[in-house]
């Protein structure tokens, strides 16, 4: 079986990302690929299997291309793939709904923690010697936050705001979350449900 990734350079950080696909047919990897037409068909070929990640997939495309059984999108969303036409030439396409939901959440509290922490300003303060010409041993240029002291709203309360939420409120802070449908609430202390009105109104973050 032929395997076509259109824009492998989304991951070339990683090439073991590819290894189970290897283990089922022979894998051709494009960096990235051009996004008209010809490129497009020209890199897939005779290829029974596609993998895209933000290389569009459109129907004609999709025409040109028998052979082509299967449509990976290495993403969340679908919207670069004519989905209609798909299914017209019975070509099966899957996409990745919840592969980052993990990482989201751990680089929203990351950036929570740097607007209350300034860790980055203050490595490069003290890297520029202030802490060492500062006639006092506690030197900060902004003092900390504290999160055991905030209120922090989320909006949208999902997989990935739960997974914030629940980090957050860890470290003590107060959550309030608004969502279209109120349902299983998180079972700690210090949550509850809001308007984004009242969000907006109340929360620190």
């Amino acid at each position: 079986m032929q395997i076509i990734v259109l824009d492998a350079g989304t991951l070339d950080f990683d090439d073991s990302a590819w290894a189970a696909l290897r283990e089922l047919g022979n894998v051709q990897l494009y960096r990235s690929t051009a996004t008209n037409t010809l490129a497009i068909t020209q890199c897939i070929g005779e290829a029974e299997v596609v993998f895209t990640n933000k290389v569009p997939l459109s129907a004609d495309v999709l025409q040109a291309l028998p052979n082509l059984k299967f449509i990976g999108v290495l993403a969340t969303g679908y919207n670069v793939v004519d989905m209609a036409a798909a299914a017209r030439f019975g070509q099966t396409v899957c996409n990745v709904p919840t592969y980052g939901s993990a990482t989201t959440a751990q680089h929203t509290v990351a950036l929570i923690l740097e607007l209350c922490n300034q860790v980055g300003q203050h490595s490069a303060s003290v890297h520029a010697g202030d802490w060492v010409r500062s006639e006092l041993f506690a030197y900060w240029q902004q003092a900390p936050r504290e999160l055991a002291a905030m209120t922090v709203g989320i909006i949208g309360f999902g997989t990935i705001g739960r997974r914030v939420a629940a980090a957050l409120n860890m470290m003590g802070a107060k959550v309030l979350a608004s969502a279209r449908t109120e349902r299983n609430p998180p079972d700690y202390d210090g949550f509850d449900w809001a308007s984004n009105e009242m969000i907006f109104a109340r929360a620190d973050l």
